[in-house]
């Protein structure tokens, strides 16, 4: 049913928010990208559902009828639009796309902003980096008692994190940890 659908995509982008709001912003603007091309199907005559839809934004073709030819998923997956409210199914999808657009632009101001999660990050970093530096009484190296690993279920999370910590050790007095 449509709400548990909208509950699952209200969920996942909750979990992307708590990833950070990078992943969320990116989310977003998939989702947006992607009831876009929605939109210019419907406007073809055309309902992509499933692969389908996600082919068909993934594909550099502005040619609908010869996508509907090659594609090789199942064919309950592009429909006519004739068994659809099209007026409401179109007014719908537009007002999905403005509140989308809406949260990303919320998103974006955040994502401008420091990550507090990234300083927080940083900041252990220097600690474990000058704990490294005093003698260990076990004798592991130095360069052992560095490493850290972090860990994420997005990569799109992962990658302003390394960036952020990459400019924090390039931006770092000499001397420091």
């Amino acid at each position: 049913n449509v709400f548990s659908v909208a509950a699952e995509q209200y969920r996942g982008l909750l979990k992307r928010l708590e990833s950070s709001p990078h992943a969320l912003h990116t989310s977003l603007e998939k989702m947006i990208t992607s009831h876009e091309a929605f939109l210019k199907a419907l406007e073809l005559g055309r309902v992509l559902k499933g692969d389908a839809l996600s082919e068909w934004v993934s594909s550099d073709s502005d040619d609908l009828d010869a996508f509907v030819a090659d594609f090789d998923g199942d064919d309950q997956q592009i429909e006519s639009v004739d068994g659809y409210h099209l007026i409401e199914l179109e007014t719908d999808v537009r007002s999905d796309i403005a509140l989308l657009k809406e949260l990303r632009d919320l998103a974006a101001q955040v994502v401008s902003g420091a990550e507090p999660k990234v300083q927080k990050l940083v900041d252990e970093l220097t600690q474990i980096a000058a704990d490294a530096r005093r003698q260990d009484s076990r004798g592991v190296p130095h360069g052992d008692r560095r490493k850290v690993i972090v860990f994420s279920g997005f990569s799109d999370t992962i990658i302003p994190i390394h960036d952020a910590v990459v400019t924090a050790i390039e931006s770092a007095p000499p001397g420091s940890p």
